[in-house]
């Protein structure tokens, strides 16, 4: 099987979690890898707007002297953004539509880092 075939099959399953409503997997300068996302929303750009993100959370974890952040989480009320790191190449996003399904979002995804990495 194509690394992008498993990849695209592996953001169907996350999306088919109850209260996720997209996914997607961008490298670390903002480019798709993959991506299930509603039409809404411009791929390209929403990736460059992760990544940012994603490093925007690397830079402010530094003075701290902590490690990369786990995840960052955008809370929205009624739903929001889970980006996580995957190795040094990736980052695996989920989208949620229900604030009580983002809550354990991360825990969640973190389940899906390991076979993520290893496509990408």
């Amino acid at each position: 099987m194509a690394k992008l075939e498993k990849l695209n099959e592996t953001l169907e399953t996350i999306i088919a979690l109850e209260g996720v409503s997209g996914a997607m997997v961008v490298n670390r300068g903002g480019l798709v890898i993959a991506a299930k996302l509603p039409k809404a929303l411009h791929e390209d750009a929403f990736a460059a707007m992760i990544a940012t993100m994603m490093g925007a959370a690397q830079t402010a974890s530094l003075p701290l002297g902590a490690a990369d952040p786990r995840s960052v989480v955008v809370d929205l009320g009624a739903g929001g953004i889970v980006a996580m790191g995957v190795g040094s190449k990736g980052i695996l996003v989920a989208l949620s539509n229900d604030a009580a399904a983002l809550t354990g979002l991360p825990e969640v995804l973190a389940d899906f880092r390991d076979e993520v990495k290893e496509i990408v």
